[in-house]
């Protein structure tokens, strides 16, 4: 382990991790002072009754989306006696609730208000005693009124897929939704409730089943059905619970002799290992970083259509959306691996330790997203690594404008508003700066002591702080109060001059609350002579002055960003600081602060020899953001970078850099001479370089054969080739084309990335077609959004036909997608 002490001065580690910030009480009187008076303290649940078990016996009835259901509960009293049993339970028809004793059912008397049932027992139960409650009920979750109030306002639970006018090919299938289980069971649907589980489903016999633990076996059935019996023998929460049912291709891996298996659909069997072949490695992988194997029995993966979001972590068989469902031209430049990785850590950090309350809901969901990082270091490097964290940044400081929530935040009236940044991308920010100030050996060894102390258990933020003390010896109390208990986020202004042999540096915080500034320990580089110096500072006031005697005038003064991930730093420098950033610069953040600054046409002209130094750059997103920076000269008298440009396109070893350039040239006013260049490319076994030569090929001056190697490619069904087609012809103003760009609007809106076709159509239509074929393509459009369940591609039309002229059959179909929405 790294000792700190030499790392940051002890003036520094005292008034981080224990001097005297806020004490909890003084947190708890802020809030009270600023809370809406909508906001309600929401204590972690009471806890009247274990969960022990739960079995399930479930059938369906595709045409109404039904579930009829059988759960027998098997449960005691935590410690107090018990007379009443209180259940969630969304909208189902009870049929009946019976105590089950020595093989005999005897009826309960009950309560039911579609939302909680109530059931009498009969006798008061003490904590010695368990008993066990079965429950005859119909699940109707697509009837189920909104809840405004909880997490499961978001979706119904449980979902059936069947073809439709709109979509006829659609597979059927049924699965279900994050968070939401007492819509298709009854049970204690709350975060700090663990059990083993098994599920019987009965389903025709074409189709595979999928849930949680092992498949112990099958049974053929008289009526041609099939009923799969599922064992999960380790406790989980009952909001991991899940099952899937489908047409898939399963291919079978394994991890350690653990099974990890992949679903998708049978035209994907021969992706499925591009698509998730990295996963034992990351099993591999996690399992050694966090000095903890992967606890459970296996793991599956399977992609479903028009999931409602990207995944979910169910225990030992995580549900993907359809973005992953991918052939292996797309995989060449655009892996889901962080996302992979992300569902994976969350079976040590949600499943294995799950956050007692949805108040921390961030132990689960900060930790995925380190997870992701953490792996993404591994594989691609650091740079990979803080291109993402970068990436996390910038989500949160998009939300924090309108949102500055704390990350713990026991306060709230609505739990699905506690899924945002704040949980997710501030919480990870967070964290990686932890990791930064204690080092990386410290904090691993902090979370996997974390781990194995809350093993099957619930946590709180208090004792992810202690097992950070036990292992560290450092008071944490100041830094977990600052960063996890108060809203908002630094704000810093810096500036810098040298001055009679004295550097003086001074730094403002501007946040809004400046009686109580952040402890920040600062890490300052200063460059002279080409050789760098780190100071550590600590900022602790609304304005701190530091000051260095110097000899002579430093080339450069730079805040190393990765000591305020989760807030802003602004400090300005002159364009030769800014050159020198980049030379010196040692991470991802420095070269990219540099960059964005440099690459601006008002900074440097496209003459400047640092485009060169940039194009080979070793990283390629360097390189490729010098790219997309030349683009914005619209590719005019760049015979300077001409020759870089072409090596670009044919040897760069990204896909997206040599996408770029071509993309460049094909825009230039030389870009007749590289026709042959374009052509060479049409058939690149990646989409996006593919499609990127093809418009640049369609643009770039005469050529005989052009209109009949154009049409080729108007069979494809990726988007990104469709794009390409579509920017010319609109471009060219082919009217003939609208029947081939209607076909392709109206059979690929299912397609991942469709959206990205929708302004471009909205532009065609307004520019090319007639007030009938208009009137066509706009019903078109709102057949496809008031079918669909994608709510992205269903506002991307909204705000498409809202930019659009306003003829009254606009605003008719905007007002019926609104009132979908």
């Amino acid at each position: 382990m790294k000792d700190i002490n030499r790392k940051i001065p002890t003036l520094c580690i005292m008034i981080l991790f224990g001097g005297a910030y806020e004490t909890d009480a003084a947190i708890a009187t802020t809030r009270e002072v600023d809370k809406p008076p909508s906001v309600f303290y929401q204590s972690s649940y009471t806890k009247y009754h274990d969960l022990l078990h739960t079995k399930l016996e479930v059938s369906f009835d595709w045409s109404q989306q039904y579930l009829y259901g059988i759960v027998t509960l098997h449960l005691k009293p935590h410690y107090y006696p018990q007379q009443q049993l209180v259940l969630d339970a969304q909208n189902f028809i009870i049929h009946g609730v019976f105590l089950i004793e020595n093989q005999a059912k005897e009826p309960l008397v009950y309560a039911y208000d579609k939302k909680k049932l109530v059931i009498e027992l009969g006798r008061d139960y003490t904590k010695e005693e368990s008993y066990q409650i079965e429950i005859n009920y119909i699940a109707k979750p697509h009837e189920a009124p909104q809840n405004a109030s909880t997490i499961r306002s978001v979706n119904q639970g449980l979902y059936f897929m069947n073809p439709n006018s709109t979509d006829p090919e659609k597979p059927r299938q049924i699965w279900t939704t994050p968070y939401t289980s007492s819509c298709w069971f009854p049970t204690i649907d709350l975060p700090n409730q663990r059990c083993t589980q098994e599920i019987y489903i009965t389903v025709e016999d074409k189709f595979r089943t999928l849930s949680n633990g092992m498949l112990v076996y099958a049974i053929l059935n008289e009526d041609h059905t099939r009923t799969d019996y599922w064992r999960m023998d380790l406790p989980h929460a009952p909001y991991l619970f899940m099952l899937v049912v489908g047409e898939f291709a399963e291919i079978q891996d394994e991890w350690n002799e653990i099974p990890v298996n992949y679903y998708v659909e049978p035209a994907y069997e021969v992706h499925a290992k591009a698509i998730f072949g990295n996963t034992p490695e990351i099993i591999a992988f996690f399992s050694e970083k966090l000095d903890f194997p992967y606890p459970w029995s296996k793991y599956s993966q399977v992609i479903v259509r028009d999931y409602i979001g990207e995944a979910m972590e169910n225990t030992t068989a995580t549900i993907f959306s359809d973005i992953l469902q991918l052939d292996d031209r797309v995989l060449i430049e655009r892996d889901h691996d962080d996302l992979i990785a992300h569902q994976l850590f969350h079976h040590w950090f949600g499943n294995l330790v799950t956050g007692e309350s949805w108040a921390y809901l961030p132990l689960n969901k900060s930790f995925a997203y380190l997870g992701a990082h953490l792996w993404r270091a591994y594989k691609q490097g650091d740079y990979a690594r803080d291109l993402s964290i970068w990436n996390t940044q910038r989500s949160y400081l998009r939300e924090v404008k309108y949102n500055q929530s704390s990350v713990i935040r026991p306060t709230y009236t609505d739990s699905s508003a506690l899924f945002d940044s704040c949980s997710y991308h501030k919480g990870a920010l967070v964290l990686h700066m932890l990791q930064h100030y204690l080092g990386e050996e410290a904090f691993l060894q902090s979370i996997s002591h974390y781990l194995k102390k809350h093993a099957f258990s619930t946590a709180d933020i208090h004792q992810l702080r202690k097992a950070f003390e036990e292992i560290s010896g450092l008071d944490l109390q100041c830094f977990f109060n600052q960063w996890f208990l108060v809203p908002g986020y630094p704000q810093l202004y810096v500036e810098h001059q040298y001055a009679s042999g004295k550097l003086t540096l001074k730094i403002w915080q501007k946040q809004q609350t400046p009686a109580h500034p952040y402890q920040l320990p600062i890490a300052v580089d200063i460059w002279a002579q080409g050789s760098k110096k780190r100071h550590w500072v600590t900022v602790d006031k609304a304005y701190n002055e530091f000051t260095w005697l110097l000899g002579q005038q430093p080339e450069l003064v730079y805040i190393d960003r990765k000591c305020l991930l989760a807030g802003e730093l602004e400090h300005p420098k002159t364009t030769q600081e800014y050159q020198n950033l980049y030379y010196y610069g040692e991470d991802f953040f420095s070269k990219h602060e540099a960059l964005s600054y440099l690459i601006c046409r008002d900074h440097i002209s496209k003459h400047d020899p640092i485009w060169h130094a940039v194009l080979q750059d070793d990283y390629w997103f360097f390189r490729k953001m010098a790219l997309d920076a030349l683009e914005v000269y619209q590719g005019q008298d760049l015979d300077n970078l001409e020759d870089t440009l072409v090596k670009l396109s044919q040897n760069d070893k990204h896909v997206a850099v040599r996408a770029a350039a071509i993309r460049i040239l094909g825009a230039s006013s030389q870009a007749h001479k590289y026709t042959h260049l374009y052509k060479a490319n049409l058939y690149d076994t990646s989409y996006h370089l593919a499609s990127t030569a093809l418009l640049a090929y369609a643009t770039s001056g005469k050529d005989d054969d052009k209109s009949e190697i154009l049409v080729k490619f108007e069979t494809s069904d990726n988007i990104d080739i469709i794009i390409a087609l579509a920017h010319y012809y609109t471009n060219i103003k082919q009217v003939e084309k609208y029947k081939w760009f209607r076909n392709k609007i109206a059979n690929l809106h299912t397609s991942p990335g469709f959206e990205k076709l929708i302004p471009l159509f909205a532009r065609y239509i307004t520019i090319l077609l007639d007030k009938k074929k208009q009137e066509d393509a706009l019903m078109l459009m709102q057949a496809i959004a008031g079918k669909s369940t994608k709510n992205q591609l269903r506002l991307s039309i909204y705000h498409v036909l809202a930019q659009m002229p306003q003829k009254k059959i606009i605003k008719k179909i905007m007002n019926q997608i609104k009132t979908t929405q």
